[in-house]
């Protein structure tokens, strides 16, 4: 219907045709957690574990979500330094999983805030966090965040599954996802996940193979 209005210029029609775009995709989104929610309690719900470019992962759920959180006066920052292992995850399933997090930060920020989603190797793995200068998870919160259909506030949007979704998912890639929050001063979300060094020795292990034996023929 905005859209539809006359007099609007080109870059306000794309402006608002962006928007729209996002708006559909939360709701896409949505629909999946609920798909995801009835897969899960049926034991339906499969992971395709894979090594996985977590710098390329980042930039990519950044990007998506940068429009989102411009348009409402935030910062969206990641800092993710280059030469990073790969992890063993599901591309898709991890990008959902770090998309539902920052759409978490976004809607729990005020405008002027500041969100990063940052990486680094730790003894444990790989750490990718989600951090934001938001309003915080009160002490009484902290331990139910992670329960299915549990919201922090009856306010708040959603029903309460993006969490649950996204530890069930991090817990079938032999991970773990936490939380540490404080009210007023912020919010982190960290997702640890195997390095893939493994995979990575047995990939090049036989793409020597296959050179050998080509160099051989």
């Amino acid at each position: 219907r905005v859209l539809q209005r006359s007099g609007l210029t080109e870059d306000e029609q794309l402006d608002y045709a962006k928007t729209i775009a996002i708006e559909c995709d939360r709701q896409i989104d949505f629909v999946g957690n609920l798909l995801d929610l009835s897969r899960i309690e049926s034991g339906a719900y499969k992971l395709r574990k894979t090594g996985v470019d977590v710098r390329e992962l980042i930039v990519s759920c950044v990007d998506v979500e940068r429009h989102r959180a411009e348009s409402l006066g935030l910062t969206l920052t990641t800092n993710v330094p280059p030469g990073l292992s790969a992890v063993i995850g599901d591309t898709e399933a991890l990008r959902r999983v770090i998309r539902g997090l920052i759409d978490n930060a976004i809607k729990y920020t005020p405008e002027g805030g500041r969100i990063t989603v940052s990486a680094r190797e730790t003894g444990q793995g790989m750490a990718i966090n989600v951090s934001d200068t938001g309003k915080g998870i009160a002490e009484t919160d902290l331990p139910h965040v992670f329960e299915k259909f549990y919201r922090v506030a009856s306010e708040a949007p959603g029903v309460g599954l993006g969490l649950y979704l996204a530890q069930h998912i991090v817990t079938q890639l032999d991970g773990q996802i936490i939380v540490e929050s404080k009210q007023g001063r912020g919010t982190t979300f960290s997702i640890i996940l195997p390095l893939a060094i493994e995979e990575v020795a047995a990939e090049r292990s036989e793409e020597n193979v296959d050179d050998k034996a080509f160099v051989g023929s």
